[in-house]
Formats: structure tokens, sequence, C-alpha cells
């Protein structure tokens, strides 16, 4: 899906982070510098891998697979129009935000917390 944007280790990292959230974001938190510059990079990285797997789906059924609490944020960020430039700021701010309150473990995989 990252072609060449992301090196070999790099698509690892994420897909291992993917499957084994708990375990690997405790491990990457320990060695990482800048925690939030990497929750920047992993919740934007994230949110393309989700909008490739909802684009293969109903709005309702994805809809539906949400976690209820985080639906509708989740929701804004994979459906992102690319077109939509003016809208740039505003989903900024929307990942700013969840790293800032520190709600990204419970956005993206609740039983990680």
């Amino acid at each position: 899906m990252f072609g060449n944007t992301l090196s070999r280790q790099d698509k690892q990292t994420l897909a291992t982070l993917i499957y084994y959230p708990r375990e690997k974001m405790g491990q990457i938190l320990e060695k990482v510098n800048n925690r939030e510059d990497w929750y920047k990079i992993t919740l934007y990285r994230l949110i393309e891998v989700s909008k490739r797997a909802a684009s293969k789906y109903s709005r309702s059924k994805v809809r539906k697979a949400l976690p209820p609490e985080f639906a509708y944020v989740i929701e804004e960020l994979i459906t992102e129009k690319v077109d939509m430039r003016d809208k740039e700021s505003y989903y900024s701010a929307i990942v700013q935000t969840i790293i800032r309150v520190g709600r990204l473990r419970n956005l993206l995989w609740p039983s990680a917390s």
C-alpha cells in the first residue's frame, strides 16, 4: 500500500503494530525519542490503512464495526476527501487533539490501554 514511501522495516513495524497493538506499542514507546511525532506519523499511516480497508465495505457496515465511543471521529478521518484542501486544517486539528488529550491508544486499540 505504501509502495516506496516506507521502508520494508517500517511496513513490517506497522503491520506488527496492527496485529499486536498492546505488545508492539509498548516496545516502540520505550525506544522512541519524540512520542508526539511518532503518534502523529503512526496515526496518519493507520488512517491510510483504514481508508483502504473501509473502501471495500459500505459506510454502514464500517460504522457498525467501529467502537461506539469513537465512531464519529474515526469515520471523519477515514472518509476524508483528498480533493478537499479546505478541510486539511480540520483533519489536522482532530489528529492533534487526539494526541494532546492522550486518547490515541483508546481510539485505535481500545483493548491496548
